[in-house]
């Protein structure tokens, strides 16, 4: 691959954190807003960007953003120096040789950043041969940036877990880890239980020895969650969850995460118990067949905005984002919850940027997918405060 250019020009957009104030038990009217501190913009696609989405979808950890052009078929990167600003660093092409038949050639979804190095799903079509793609290891030294592997397998849907990547297809999935020598072997493969399993619309999330998919579509709509969960290098369907009294529409699995002992199912189209609003993220905890659920988390404003369309899970955080179709929805689409040392109760911790398709979250800092208003997404990363302890006596 060759060298690729270096943006020089700072696209960074600095915010102070808010300064939070004791919140009650209950969830609060008014939640304190976490500004961000990056939105990235796109310089270098063409018009019909305008200022709003250039992009379509992007992954992120820790210092380094990778997004897909929504006009071109190429990987955007941006990077972090420390803390930021962050700054546009480089546009990574797909220029491997074409075959006879073939006539063009890309990257497309799904990407994944782990550390400092991007998988990106890379492909060449034509007009009377079927498509191929085969997945690129991305490394950089400097500005220089190489192939560094070839992976000769495709996913629609990646899941990360440090080091351990999870390829989602349509038939089996397997889990790739990166070795000490930088790159990367098959770990692992999940097998589906029945035909075509695997098949439908689907999220994916996966932690330890947890991976949970939820199907959204399922049963009319009302949706379902599967865990599958390792055993001596094994994977097995321990759990199927479906939410009690739902209706169709529901959601239920349209996204997920999982984080040790704890899985998170958002359901957009569940109604809470308040009867105001729209969505909930159920909360489960268990292991192996024993499953139940701990709370379920509603949008603490109330508003009717398809809460749980996506969301993040790491540690003692959880980050949601909803979606609403109206396009000049006001109000805040997305929330931090986080959960204290002693507590089993998520409280609502605070706002942010929101809308998104897609929520990670890296350290001390969360990337919220956010919906443009005309084309694509534009990927937006916000500095999480310290993690809130319990007022209660040691």
């Amino acid at each position: 691959m060759a060298p690729h250019r270096f943006a020089g020009l700072v696209r960074a957009w600095v915010g102070v954190l808010a300064i939070f104030t004791s919140a009650p038990a209950a969830f609060a009217q008014t939640l304190p807003s976490i500004r961000t501190t990056m939105v990235a913009r796109n310089s270098v696609e063409p018009s019909p960007c305008f200022e709003f989405a250039c992009f379509n979808r992007s992954s992120y950890d820790a210092n380094m953003l990778a997004a897909l052009g929504a006009q071109l078929p190429h990987v955007y990167v941006f990077l972090r120096i420390k803390a930021g600003p962050w700054y546009e660093a480089a546009v990574l092409r797909n220029i491997t040789p074409l075959p006879a038949g073939y006539d063009s050639e890309g990257y497309r979804w799904p990407i994944a950043v782990v550390g400092d190095e991007i998988l990106a799903t890379a492909y060449q079509s034509g007009p009377s041969v079927p498509t191929t793609c085969v997945t690129h290891l991305l490394t950089h030294s400097g500005t220089r940036w190489t192939v560094r592997q070839i992976i000769p397998a495709c996913a629609n849907q990646f899941a990360k877990d440090g080091n351990r990547v999870l390829f989602g297809t349509n038939a089996a999935m397997p889990i790739y880890v990166r070795g000490s020598n930088g790159l990367y072997t098959e770990e692992s493969r999940v097998l589906p239980p029945s035909e075509g399993f695997f098949n439908a619309t689907k999220s994916l999330a996966l932690n330890n020895w947890t991976l949970v998919v939820g199907k959204p579509q399922e049963n009319s709509g009302v949706g379902a969650a599967y865990i599958f969960q390792r055993s001596e290098g094994e994977w097995s369907l321990s759990k199927t969850l479906v939410p009690d009294g739902a209706g169709a529409g529901t959601g239920f699995g349209t996204a997920v995460g999982a984080y040790e002992y704890n899985v998170a199912i958002g359901a957009p189209g569940a109604v809470p118990s308040s009867g105001t609003g729209r969505g909930l993220v159920y909360m489960y905890t268990g292991v192996g067949e024993n499953w139940a659920v701990s709370q379920e988390i509603a949008e603490p404003l109330g508003s009717d905005s398809n809460f749980g369309t996506s969301l993040a899970l790491r540690d003692r955080r959880l980050v949601v984002s909803a979606h609403n179709s109206y396009p000049f929805f006001e109000g805040p689409k997305g929330f931090l919850f986080e959960r204290g040392l002693r507590e089993s109760a998520w409280v609502a911790r605070g706002s942010l940027a929101g809308d998104g398709m897609g929520t990670e979250i890296s350290g001390n800092t969360v990337m919220v997918d956010v919906i443009g208003t005309r084309f694509g997404t534009f990927p937006t990363v916000v500095n999480l405060p310290a993690l809130r302890e319990p007022d209660v006596a040691p």
